[in-house]
């Protein structure tokens, strides 16, 4: 992880997994879904990937992140884990 990963890492996993971003998300990308893998299933980012990817290629409308009650940056993430293969 780099510096700016660690440093944001708390904010990551602030995620309550209470699903109103997925509720809001005009493309239905189940932005929650890239979130909680990256909160639980960190070893394993590449198995989420594809879905990540979906997730950062959005509309961009922020819906994701503007209704999310513990702020949590949801396209960041996305962007951490879908460049997993990488890592």
């Amino acid at each position: 992880l780099s510096t700016q990963e660690r440093e944001a890492l708390p904010a990551w996993h602030a995620c309550t997994a209470c699903g109103l971003c997925d509720l809001v998300c005009p493309d239905h990308k189940a932005p929650m879904l890239v979130v909680a893998a990256m909160q639980r299933d960190l070893p394993r980012h590449a198995d989420y990937a594809a879905h990540a990817l979906s997730v950062t290629q959005c509309g961009a409308c922020d819906a994701c992140e503007s209704i999310c009650p513990v702020g949590v940056p949801v396209r960041r993430v996305a962007q951490f884990v879908a460049g997993a293969e990488e890592r």
